[in-house]
Formats: structure tokens, C-alpha cells, sequence
């Protein structure tokens, strides 16, 4: 026991450190989501998150919705703490160093618990929130349930995120049984069927937890294995006429969770948006609504330039002995980025067309502007090295008063 603590204290530390420092550059790189969050949710900025959180997860355990009402809140919530882990996947991982770690003499028991210790600092904003939870939560001295609840809904969620980070998706789905009993034990009257149906709960977290650690990965099929030839038709199309989008489309591949974080993030920005102008009626606030949704939207998908150009950056050497024009990778980008636009954008301006709120070449010129904008922030996110934040804060600010003395009544 003494040497399984002496060995946990420095790998704990180590393990750490690292996450500490790597976090902290992903915190630089993808502020926009702080600021999209504050914009976002109503009231005190940062604070309102954690309060708002708090009562959407007292909400997951009160006795008044129904069972598919408890279900999707709590999938919502667990979803939401599976996207939170996403990008921390590096971070979490230690590093060279885990892989010469591998080689001590480490108990399963105490990898498990740096594990559990690293899975608790990641989770420091969600264990605030489930704090705040617990302690508006009534009379849980002769209720209990609703507190056991929480701990198990937590429980789950942390079950979902050991599975994304150990690339075991396919145990997955063994969360939602565990959703569906608890769903069932909140909406039942008091009696012993809803302490079974908890325990049912904790039977599938266990058995989730299980499948993730002894399931075979899927990265490691056989290579034998033949693929979709619907797939393979798709590449062999792509890499025979666009060979440029084959590339740039398996560049976002190798990174699912922040192409697919930005990219979900932008569409449900720019419906937001639109649904609160035909709310607004396009009255007086609603040229702010739309040319922040426009401003938040690009530097939301400009940090997608970074992941486009970061393996080329890596075979630079090789890629300037090929025939290439100067700007060949840099223009096709741009296009790609452009090309990933054109949802948020018909989001955005579908209903401003129906509606007639703006006149069609106003609309058409504020289209290009923003185009335009999403094409000019590639150079800071590329080449503004420490101030790229700063400088596509400056670009978008500059660029969003424009537009908005443009499109102002």
C-alpha cells in the first residue's frame, strides 16, 4: 500500500503538470468559446453559466416532468460533458511521458486512480455546478433520492467520458439504459422500486465501464476489412476530381472533436440567431443579433485554418518541391472554409429574404462582407503567432461596426 502511494503522488503530479500546461494553450486557442457562451446565455457573465447549469441539472431530478422529459435532459447534460472532454483529450492523455510510463512498475490500481484524479480536474467546472445543484435541492435529509440521482446522473456522465477518451464509442450507448432507469425512478412514487430502478442505474454505469475498458477499439480493426462502397466510391470521385478537398476533409477527420465542436457550434449559433430576429420582427435589436452571429460565427470556424494548416506546416520541405503555385494550399483553405460557410449562412439569411427584411442587394453586399471577413482572419489565426487572438479580436471588431452601420435602420 505504502508503495502503491509513493508511486501514485508522483505520477498524480506529473500527470498534472502536464495537463496544467497543455489546457492552458487550448484555453488561448479556443477562447472564442467563452465568449460565445457569455454572449449566449443571459445575465452575469461566467457566473449565470454555473447557475444556470445548476438549475437545468436540479430540473433533471425534480418530480415534475415526465419520464422522456427526465431522459433528455440528462442525455443533454451527459452530452454536454462528453463535448467538454472532447478537446482535453491530448491534455489528459500525459503526454511522451505516458507512454514511458507504461514501462514502470505501475499497479493497475494506482493508474486507475491518476485516472479518476485527472478526470476530477477536468471536471472541476461540472463538479461546481453538481455542488450548486445539491445545494439548492430540498429536504435531502428525508429525501435522499434526488441527491442519489444526481451523484448517479454524475456518475453516468463521467462513465461517457472515460469511453471518448479510451476511443471506446462503442460502449456508448450502454449509457442510455442507465438514463432510461433513473428517468423511470423520478417519475415513480415513492415505494422500494425506485431505489431498484437507481440500482439499475449503477448496473449500467458499471457495465458501460466495463465494455470501455475491454471492448476491442475500433482504431484497431483488421486492415482487411472492406469498407462501404458507397464510401469508396465518395473517394475515389473525390480524390480523381478534388484531390485538395480529399485532403482538407481528412485533415478534419483526424480531429473529430474540434472540427466537429466549431462546426456544430456555428449551426446552432446562427439558428439561434435567426430565430430570435423573426422573434424581434427585425425591430431595432435585431441588426446587433445578426451581425454578432455573423462576427461569432467566423472566428468560430477561423480555428479551423490551424487544424487545415498544421500537417502541412509539418511536410512543409516536401510540399515546396512539388509543382505547386505559391499560393495554392492557402487559396484552397479559404474556398473550404468559404464552402463550410454557406449553411450557417443560408441558416442566417433564408428568413431575411422571406420576410423582405432587408433589401437583396443590402443582404448580398453584407453576405460578402462576411465572406470576406472569414477570409481575412486566416492570416492572424496563421501568422499571428502569440497576438493572433488579439489581432482577430481587432479585425472582427472593426469589421462587426461596420456592418452594423450598414445594416442599421
Amino acid at each position: 500500500m505504502r508503495a502503491a502511494h509513493s508511486m501514485y503522488v508522483p505520477l498524480v503530479t506529473l500527470r498534472l503538470r502536464w495537463y496544467a500546461r497543455t489546457s492552458g494553450h487550448l484555453l488561448l486557442r479556443h477562447w472564442q468559446w467563452i465568449l460565445l457562451a457569455c454572449i449566449i446565455v443571459p445575465g452575469i457573465p461566467v457566473v449565470s453559466l454555473f447557475l444556470d447549469g445548476a438549475m437545468l441539472m436540479q430540473a433533471s431530478v425534480s418530480p415534475g416532468p415526465d419520464p422522456l422529459q427526465h431522459m433528455l435532459i440528462m442525455t443533454g447534460l451527459e452530452g454536454a460533458a462528453v463535448l467538454w472532454i472532447l478537446p482535453q483529450r491530448q491534455a489528459m492523455s500525459g503526454g511522451p511521458f505516458s507512454t514511458w510510463a507504461t514501462t514502470l512498475p505501475i499497479t493497475h490500481r494506482t493508474q486507475t486512480c491518476v485516472e479518476a484524479t485527472l478526470l476530477a480536474a477536468a471536471n472541476s467546472p461540472f463538479l461546481l455546478i453538481t455542488a450548486l445543484a445539491v445545494a439548492g435541492l430540498p429536504d435531502t435529509q428525508h429525501n435522499p433520492y434526488p441527491l442519489c440521482s444526481v451523484l448517479v446522473m454524475l456518475a453516468l456522465a463521467a462513465v461517457a467520458q472515460n469511453a471518448v477518451l479510451n476511443r471506446q464509442t462503442r460502449a456508448l450507448p450502454g449509457i442510455l439504459p442507465g438514463n432510461a432507469a433513473l428517468a423511470m425512478g423520478l417519475a415513480t412514487p415513492v415505494s422500494p422500486i425506485r431505489w431498484l430502478l437507481l440500482t439499475l442505474a449503477i448496473a449500467s454505469a458499471a457495465a458501460t465501464l466495463f465494455l470501455s475498458r475491454h471492448v476491442r477499439n475500433p482504431e484497431q480493426r483488421s486492415p482487411n476489412r472492406r469498407k462501404s462502397p458507397f464510401f469508396s466510391a465518395g473517394t475515389a470521385l473525390l480524390a480523381s476530381r478534388a484531390p485538395a478537398l480529399l485532403i482538407q476533409c481528412k485533415t478534419l477527420a483526424e480531429h473529430p472533436g474540434p472540427a466537429l465542436l466549431r462546426i456544430i457550434a456555428t449551426l446552432a449559433l446562427a439558428t439561434g440567431a435567426a430565430r430570435l430576429i423573426s422573434i424581434f420582427s427585425f425591430d431595432s435589436r435585431s441588426p446587433l443579433v445578426l451581425v454578432l452571429a455573423m462576427t461569432a460565427n467566423c472566428l468560430l470556424l477561423a480555428g479551423l485554418y490551424r487544424l487545415l494548416y498544421a500537417p502541412r506546416h509539418a511536410m512543409r520541405d516536401y510540399l515546396s518541391a512539388l509543382p505547386l503555385p505559391r499560393y495554392y494550399w492557402p487559396m484552397r483553405d479559404i474556398l473550404f472554409m468559404l464552402m463550410l460557410n454557406t449553411l450557417p449562412l443560408a441558416i442566417l439569411s433564408t428568413p431575411l429574404i422571406i420576410q423582405g427584411h432587408l433589401s437583396l442587394i443590402t443582404l448580398a453586399a453584407l453576405i460578402a462582407a462576411w465572406q470576406i471577413l472569414l477570409a481575412l482572419l486566416r492570416w492572424p489565426v496563421i501568422h499571428g503567432g502569440r497576438r493572433s487572438l488579439l489581432c482577430g479580436a481587432l479585425l472582427s471588431l472593426v469589421w462587426s461596426g461596420a456592418a452594423l452601420a450598414a445594416v442599421s435602420p
